[in-house]
C-alpha cells in the first residue's frame, strides 16, 4: 500500500504517516524512494494503537445559579 493510500485509510496527512515513518511507528518496506506498507503492518500498528473504551461516569448536575446583573452606580 502507497504512502497516499495509507494516509487516505486513516484519515490522515502524507506528511503525518512520513513523520510517523521516520519515528518508527509504522514498520514498512523501501523500494529506491518509494515506501509501501503490508496489511499486516497496517493491522499491527492499529492494534499497538488501539485503546479500550472507557467506561464513562456521568457528571454531576452543576447546581443551576441566577444570572448576575451588571449593578449601575
Amino acid at each position: 500500500m502507497k504512502v497516499s493510500e495509507l494516509a487516505k485509510r486513516l484519515s490522515l496527512s502524507e506528511s503525518k504517516i512520513y513523520q510517523l515513518v521516520e519515528v518508527g511507528m509504522f514498520e514498512h518496506h523501501r523500494f529506491g524512494g518509494a515506501i509501501r506498507f503490508s496489511e499486516e503492518q497496517i493491522e499491527a500498528y492499529l492494534e499497538e494503537t488501539k485503546q479500550e473504551r472507557q467506561e464513562q461516569k456521568p457528571r454531576p448536575r452543576q447546581p443551576h445559579l441566577p444570572r448576575l446583573r451588571h449593578v449601575r452606580l
